[in-house]
C-alpha cells in the first residue's frame, strides 16, 4: 500500500526471507534478536498492506484487517481507525527515540509521522462535511471523524498492496469505511468520534510530545521538497483543541450542529483524567469545575471490582486516559506513592490479560518505576506470530492472545478469537500488528533506561 516512503530493513532479502520461513514453526522462546527481526517483518507488513503513507484522504490511515471475513476475502475493513491511528503515531515517535538512541537514520520515521500527524488534522477538518454534509466551513475544532477513506482508493493498481510474495495476501479490492457513502446519512453518524477514539488517540499524541523535540526537524516530503517542522508542537495542538473543545461542551462530545454523536458521546465519569492527559501533553490545564469534582468518580476506577467494569470496555478507556495522564498519581509525589500508581494499573490490567502493556506505557511516558511485569510484556513479545497476527477460525490463527485485531483493548475471549456465544469471531482476517510494535519499542526504551 506504501507508495513512495521506502524503509530499509536490517536484513538483505534473501537472509530475511530464508530467517523467516526458518521461524515460522516456533513462536515460543523467541530471542531479542527474534524479536527485532519481528519487528522489521511487522513494520514491512504494516507499510505494504495497510497504511498508504501520504496526504490524500485515506492516506497515513490505519486499516484495522485486511481479507476481512474469510480466507481469500479481498476487503480491507477501517473501523475503530482513530484508535489505530493513536497506536501508529506512537508506533513512529517511541521508534525515532529508539532509532536515535541506536544512531540509526531517523528521516523516513520523521516523514512517516509527520504524515501520520497531518491525518488526524484532515480528519478534523473533514469533520463538518463527512457526517451530514453540514453547510459549515471547514476548520481545525477537535471535532474529528474517524476515517475518511473514499470508496475508490483501491481502484489504482498501483496502491492496492496486492497478493505480497513474503505474505500471501489476496488482493484488496473493497473498502470497508463508512466516511464517503452520501446515500447513507444515517451510517455515516458512525462515522463521529467518540470517547473510546479520543482516549487511544492521545497515547500517540502523549509519546509524541515525550520524545520528539520541541523544535524544528527536517521532514522529507513525499514531493522532494524538505520542510521544518515542529512535531511536538503539531501533536499539542492536536490535543489542545479536542480538550478544550470537550470542555465547553461539558465533557460530551457533540457534532457541529450541538447534537450529541451517536456512540460514546459522554466522557464525563473520565473528564479528570481526560483533562490530566491534555495537561500532560500540551503543558496547558483544561480543567474546569465539573472535571475537578469529578476526581472522586475517577478515583473509584482504581478498585478491580468497581461497578463500572461490567461493561468491559470502560476498562481499556479508564487505562488508555489514565496511563497518559498519570492521573491515579497521589497528591505528595513520592516514590512510595508513584509506585503506588503503576500498582493500581497493573491490578486493573491483568483482569483482560493487558498487564504487559499499560503499566509499561505509564512508565515510560512518566518516567516511573515499572511494576513487576517485564516478564509478561516479555512474554507476549515472544508469543506474537512471526508473519504477523491473524484469525479465520479456531484452527486457523495466531494463538496465544494475538488471534484480534488490537490484543490490548480487546478482551480476553476475543484475543482467543472467541466469543461468549461460540467459537465464531466475525471480524476475522489479517490485522495490522500496531500493537505488537509500540509494544515492542516500550520495551526497548524501558530496558534502555
Amino acid at each position: 500500500m506504501n507508495r513512495n516512503c521506502q524503509r530499509s530493513f536490517h536484513l538483505p532479502y534473501l537472509l530475511w526471507i530464508s530467517t523467516f520461513l526458518g521461524l515460522a514453526t516456533s513462536t515460543f522462546g523467541q530471542s531479542l534478536e527474534t524479536n527485532a527481526l519481528k519487528y522489521d517483518t511487522y513494520r514491512m507488513r504494516l507499510l505494504q498492506g495497510f497504511v498508504r503513507v501520504g496526504p490524500q484522504p485515506g492516506e497515513s490511515l490505519v486499516a484495522g484487517i485486511r481479507n476481512y471475513g474469510y480466507t481469500g476475502s479481498h476487503d480491507i475493513d477501517y473501523g475503530d481507525q482513530t484508535i489505530y491511528q493513536g497506536w501508529y503515531i506512537g508506533v513512529l515517535a517511541t521508534e525515532y527515540a529508539r532509532l536515535r538512541k541506536q544512531e540509526q537514520p531517523t528521516s523516513t520515521t520523521l516523514s512517516e509521522l509527520y504524515y501520520a500527524l497531518q491525518a488526524v488534522n484532515r480528519l478534523d477538518l473533514a469533520g463538518e462535511q463527512l457526517i451530514q454534509a453540514w453547510d459549515a466551513k471547514a476548520e481545525l475544532n477537535g471535532y474529528l471523524v474517524r476515517e475518511d477513506v473514499p470508496v475508490a482508493f483501491f481502484e489504482n493498481p498501483s496502491v492496492q498492496g496486492s497478493a505480497h510474495p513474503h505474505f500471501g495476501w489476496p488482493e484488496v479490492k473493497k473498502v470497508r469505511a463508512i466516511a464517503q457513502h452520501p446515500a447513507e446519512a444515517e451510517r455515516r453518524l458512525n462515522n463521529e468520534m467518540s470517547q473510546d477514539q479520543v482516549y487511544h488517540l492521545l497515547i500517540g499524541l502523549a509519546l509524541t510530545r515525550r520524545f520528539l523535540p520541541d523544535s524544528m526537524v527536517n521532514i522529507s516530503l513525499l514531493d522532494g521538497q524538505t520542510e521544518g517542522v515542529n512535531l511536538q508542537k503539531t501533536a499539542q495542538e492536536i490535543a489542545l483543541r479536542i480538550g478544550m473543545r470537550l470542555r465547553e461542551n461539558r465533557w460530551i462530545i457533540r457534532n457541529p450542529i450541538g447534537k450529541k454523536v451517536k456512540r460514546g458521546p459522554n466522557c464525563k465519569p473520565y473528564s479528570y483524567a481526560l483533562a490530566e492527559a491534555v495537561e500532560y501533553i500540551t503543558d496547558q490545564s483544561v480543567q474546569n469545575g465539573f472535571s475537578r469534582v469529578s476526581k472522586l468518580v475517577w478515583q473509584s476506577l482504581r478498585n478491580v471490582g468497581s461497578a463500572a467494569f461490567a461493561n468491559k470496555d470502560n476498562r481499556h478507556m479508564a487505562l488508555a486516559v489514565g496511563a497518559v495522564g498519570d492521573a491515579w498519581r497521589a497528591k505528595k509525589e513520592t516514590p512510595r506513592n508513584q509506585k503506588k500508581a503503576g500498582l493500581v494499573i497493573a491490578r486493573l490490567s491483568k483482569a483482560e490479560g493487558w498487564q504487559g502493556f499499560y503499566p509499561l506505557l505509564w512508565a515510560v511516558i512518566h518516567d516511573r518505576e515499572l511494576p513487576d511485569v517485564l516478564s509478561v510484556t516479555e512474554e507476549n513479545l515472544d508469543n506474537a506470530p512471526v508473519n504477523g497476527p491473524y484469525w479465520y477460525s479456531p484452527d486457523q490463527q495466531s494463538g496465544k492472545g494475538w488471534g484480534c485485531s488490537h490484543r490490548y483493548y480487546h478482551h480476553l475471549e476475543d484475543q482467543m478469537g472467541l466469543r461468549p456465544n461460540g467459537d465464531f469471531y466475525a471480524f476475522s482476517g489479517y490485522y495490522s500488528g500496531v500493537d505488537y510494535l509500540l509494544l515492542y519499542n516500550l520495551w526497548w526504551l524501558q530496558t534502555q533506561r
